[in-house]
């Protein structure tokens, strides 16, 4: 889970020094792709975690009742 937390955090630094170093459109464009490819790896990871949690949260409590 922090993991994701981390990789939705360091996801728009590519654009940002892009930006910073007026870098040419396709750079620029390569950068917003990697964006998106870095913020969906996150977001899988919090997708699995909470299917993980849920499933394991339901296992203890079958087992307490």
């Amino acid at each position: 889970m922090a993991f994701g937390v981390g990789l939705c955090v360091v996801s728009p630094v590519p654009v940002t020094l892009a930006g910073i170093m007026d870098a040419g459109e396709a750079t620029m464009t390569f950068c917003a792709a990697l964006l998106l490819v870095v913020v969906a790896a996150g977001i899988f990871l919090f997708v699995r975690d909470g299917m993980v949690m849920r499933g394991l949260k339901k296992i203890v409590k079958r087992i307490s009742n």
